[in-house]
């Protein structure tokens, strides 16, 4: 766009120059200096153009630096927390895989101990807050860089998504005021999701750390070729 309207710029300018050009009365009086104000005057309007061209280079260079540097920016904090997100939810599956196997067995269906609720709590908490702040970079980087790289982060979000799920679906299982036949319906959605998810990440660690860096290396390959080395 910026290409665009500095054509019509310069087409401007070349056809005012063209007109004026004609309007010269025939001869060469035109060009010659009566005295050192006209010269003064000559090298004030050659000044002006002069400036006026280094002020409009130095916009568009000012410009193209304040989207290097706000692409960088961007780039930097995404990537940081695309880390952290990437760990995340490798803890995340490994936490939900480990209940869902409780469920199936159903080890703690009565109520299990208070610490291990609000442990399971906290983690799910700090997934979500993960989640959230990657989730707010993402949308961010779409409204500036496009839907593609936004199509990645999505991709890249399923796998904490419903891991997250089958946590909630643990912590509402494991009270005690849930009825038998609810307990029943929770614990088969997160057995289902979780066999649905091993299926297709792996079932170990070195799995899902291979399926995520297989998900977040499109990102991070994005991202750097905007980060300003």
């Amino acid at each position: 766009m910026g290409g665009f309207w500095a054509s019509w710029v310069f087409c401007s300018l070349l056809f005012g120059a063209g007109v004026i050009w004609g309007a010269i009365p025939k001869g060469m009086d035109f060009f010659k200096l009566n005295d050192i104000h006209d010269f003064a005057e000559t090298i004030a309007a050659i000044a002006t153009v002069v400036a006026v061209g280094l002020a409009y280079a130095g916009y568009n260079a000012w410009k193209t630096e304040l989207i290097i540097t706000s692409d960088h920016d961007l780039a930097r904090r995404a990537s940081v927390v695309l880390m952290r997100y990437k760990f995340g939810s490798v803890r995340g599956f490994e936490l939900a895989r480990h209940l869902a196997m409780r469920m199936r067995h159903e080890i703690g269906k009565e109520g299990p101990a208070a610490d291990i609720i609000d442990e399971v709590r906290s983690e799910m908490l700090a997934l979500e807050g993960l989640s959230s702040e990657i989730g707010t970079l993402a949308i961010e980087c779409k409204v500036v860089w496009g839907d593609e790289i936004w199509e990645d982060f999505n991709k890249a979000f399923v796998l904490a998504d419903r891991s997250i799920n089958c946590i909630d679906l643990f912590l509402r299982w494991s009270r005690k005021e849930t009825s038998a036949a609810m307990k029943d319906r929770l614990a088969e959605e997160a057995i289902d999701t979780m066999d649905d998810l091993i299926q297709w990440v792996g079932g170990d660690r070195t799995d899902t750390e291979i399926y995520l860096q297989g998900m977040t290396d499109p990102i991070f390959a994005e991202l750097k070729k905007r980060l300003v080395r």
